[in-house]
């Protein structure tokens, strides 16, 4: 039978000896005892080394060189192991997203929504609109545009804002811009006396309610393309006080600026503020002017900041004007390219590209930031992808790749592209509600669908009084179909051509 000695050392671990006594052999007669081929006096060193600390050391060692190794394999194919990354985070985020109605699938109905206010453009003292607002209460809206000459350059457009109560359509407010920006320039810089022709594009509430901006740019006759200014009139509802502020940018195109940088005016000192900058290799076609993300943040002092791309829940849009944080899904609008601008290349299966352009405030309303220009590449699962060749071709190989928002931003892209036509070029706008429970869809042809973003049905249609188109569509050249969320997510506010009109909806509460 066998017997075991136990022996216990100081530094408490044990050590165990056995000895074997009285075995018997097997019942094979053949068999015989077997003989040690490794000395004892060999195997103990190794037996002791095995239960040292210094095995253990070895052994660390050993698994650190392993993770240095890899690393650097993962740095010599950086390119490979990012493309890997982004990947993975697209996979990650449509994991989120439920597949969308087939286009073949019989949907329900969309309900049909009728205007609750309309504002008739005519009536209004507007030639066109270029910009409409809500107030951060939701009870007023703000246009901009012109009282005449939509075209900027031709020297005879006369701008225009107007407030308007948004249930009753009464108007609050109405202010002439042209004169004030005038008497601004030519104060600050006095050895210009050429004509001004303004663009006006954007009108803003500050999220703290003080003040609306107005963001135009400008250029004089005689420099068109060659020399830009860039302004910011900042009034009360009341008009109680007005500001303008001017920055110039001499023998800068306007596109080259655009496409490099954004404009950030620091209303408490009346100037700007310095702005990072980005290379593009092609500004003509396809850019952006801020790093590309999913998610963007105000820090301290004005800053910012681009954050780590994450994977973004289909609920999250967030308000430019005035959170902390939001992401890039505001109201932009989705291209769908099936051959390049010079007709040589072709790509049927056709690339999404999503295009956006915002205005943003911090949240204690002393920054605004304007025109922040972002274009990326859309990749529907399981649509072909096009190779580097034709992406050459259509000047959108440095463009990076976005997961799809949302189940009915996926609807949409396949009925789009369903229905886009080869060689043609229709830009269809989106925007989100900004409780992230709707996206809306406005085509070129005006048709103004709602879509569910968990189901990605279409669930409503933005109907107008009239289905005739506009005559005298010349004079009113600029219609912009996006469509313009109320802060509370209930109505929208938008543009309606066959009206003539800027049109208010109402959203029933059983879609929101």
């Amino acid at each position: 039978m066998g017997k075991k000695n136990y022996e216990t050392y100081d530094d408490g671990e044990w050590d165990d000896n056995i000895e074997v006594v009285d075995l018997p052999l097997a019942e094979d007669t053949d068999a015989r005892p077997l003989k040690t081929v490794v000395p004892a006096w060999s195997v103990e060193p190794v037996l002791r080394w095995q239960r040292s600390f210094t095995r253990k050391r070895w052994r660390t060692l050993g698994v650190l060189c392993t993770l240095v190794l890899l690393a650097g394999i993962l740095v010599a194919n950086l390119h490979g192991t990012l493309t890997l990354l982004t990947n993975v985070r697209t996979t990650i985020a449509t994991r989120f997203i439920t597949s969308p109605p087939q286009l073949t699938e019989r949907l329900p109905t969309p309900l049909s929504i009728t205007p609750s206010l309309m504002i008739p453009l005519a009536e209004a003292g507007f030639s066109c609109v270029t910009s409409t607002a809500w107030s951060p209460t939701g009870l007023a809206i703000a246009l901009l545009g012109y009282a005449s000459g939509c075209q900027y350059d031709s020297g005879n457009a006369v701008g225009l804002v107007s407030i308007y109560d948004a249930y009753s359509a009464k108007r609050l407010l109405q202010l002439h811009p042209d004169e004030l920006i005038k008497q601004q320039f030519y104060k600050q810089f006095p050895a210009i006396h050429d004509t001004l022709l303004f663009y006006y594009h954007e009108i803003s509430w500050s999220p703290d309610k003080k003040n609306i901006a107005i963001l135009f740019s400008m250029h004089t006759s005689a420099q068109i393309g060659g020399a830009a200014f860039f302004g910011l009139v900042l009034f009360d509802q009341k008009q109680q006080s007005t500001r303008v502020l001017l920055r110039q940018e001499v023998n800068v195109g306007s596109y080259q600026l655009s496409a490099t940088s954004y404009n950030e005016w620091d209303i408490q000192h009346g100037e700007t503020i310095a702005t990072p900058s980005v290379q593009n290799v092609d500004p003509f076609v396809f850019s952006s002017n801020i790093p590309v993300t999913e998610k963007y943040a105000w820090g301290d002092n004005g800053a910012f900041l681009p954050q780590p791309q994450k994977t973004i829940q289909p609920s999250t849009v967030g308000n430019p004007n005035g959170d902390t944080s939001f992401t890039l899904w505001q109201s932009g609008s989705v291209e769908v390219l099936k051959q390049d601008q010079s007709g040589g290349a072709h790509f049927d299966a056709g690339i999404f590209v999503w295009v956006t352009s915002f205005t943003t405030w911090s949240p204690d309303g002393r920054y605004i930031i304007d025109g922040v220009f972002i274009a990326a590449r859309l990749e529907p699962p399981g649509h072909p992808r096009p190779d580097r060749k034709t992406l050459v071709a259509f000047h959108m190989e440095n463009l990076p790749i976005l997961p799809i928002h949302d189940t009915a931003l996926l609807s949409a892209l396949q009925r789009l592209n369903a229905t886009q036509k080869q060689g043609a070029f229709y830009p269809t706008n989106i925007s989100w509600s900004l409780n992230g429970l709707l996206m809306s869809l406005a085509t070129s042809e005006q048709k103004k669908t709602l879509y569910s973003v968990t189901s990605g049905y279409p669930v409503a249609l933005l109907t107008s009084f009239t289905s005739k188109a506009p005559s005298g569509q010349s004079t009113n050249y600029y219609w912009d179909n996006s469509i313009n969320w109320s802060p509370d997510s209930t109505r929208v506010l938008a543009q309606d051509a066959p009206a003539k009109s800027i049109v208010v909806w109402n959203i029933p509460a059983k879609l929101r």
